[in-house]
């Protein structure tokens, strides 16, 4: 089964650092595989993400899915804040949540204000593409290009000339405003084959991280 994780934000996080709040991130698994990394949110303790991940689980069997949450820091390792466990059950219930962020042994973590941190996400399930309709009639943009003129009523007039949308573009007239399209791209990291030899005593522990126009969006 396909499903679609947003992972929205997460609320009242405590303070990590000396000098400052928190700086953020969450690392999404499945299945105890990583499969997702957020942005980090510097010096906040209100973290608002708002980023979008799919991924394929087993629809007889789901995983679970695991969010944790962490601290950045630039000078020494990462900050472990807490986490939040889905049942892989429920990763097929589309719906929004928002859950407390829990500590390892299951107590809830509190946030610089006294209230538990919160994380909100929503999983739905990505919506399949509409199947083609071989029925329809050849649309009139394809008539054109097959070299065939459109079909018209006897009762109907001719165009009037000069009002065309070519004769406007002839006549240097404004262009019609065409509409911003955005499509769903899929992309599968299958493997990476005949790795140097990057460790001193061992071979190479590989991991890919995706990027799409300049943020990240996906680490193996």
């Amino acid at each position: 089964a396909l499903v679609g994780l947003h992972v929205r934000e997460v609320q009242h996080l405590p303070q990590m650092d000396r000098g400052g709040s928190c700086d953020a991130y969450a690392v999404v698994s499945v299945g105890g595989k990583q499969r997702f990394q957020t942005e980090v949110v510097f010096d906040s303790y209100h973290a608002r993400w708002s980023q979008h991940v799919e991924f394929l689980t087993p629809a007889a069997e789901p995983e679970e899915l695991l969010v944790e949450i962490y601290d950045k820091d630039l000078h020494k390792q990462d900050d472990y804040i807490g986490r939040v466990r889905i049942p892989g059950r429920d990763l097929l219930r589309p719906a929004e949540r928002t859950l407390p962020v829990l500590t390892q042994e299951g107590a809830a973590i509190r946030g610089h204000d006294g209230q538990i941190t919160m994380l909100t996400i929503v999983v739905s399930s990505p919506a399949p593409p509409s199947p083609p309709h071989t029925d329809s009639p050849t649309p009139v943009a394809e008539q054109h290009a097959a070299g065939t003129p459109p079909a018209r009523s006897p009762h109907s007039s001719p165009p009037a000339a000069g009002h065309s949308p070519a004769a406007a573009a002839a006549a240097g007239g404004p262009a019609e405003p065409k509409a911003e399209e955005q499509v769903a791209l899929t992309v599968i990291l299958k493997e990476v084959e005949n790795l140097p030899k990057k460790d001193a005593t061992g071979t190479c522990d590989p991991y890919a991280v995706a990027t799409v126009g300049g943020g990240q969006r996906f680490v193996t």
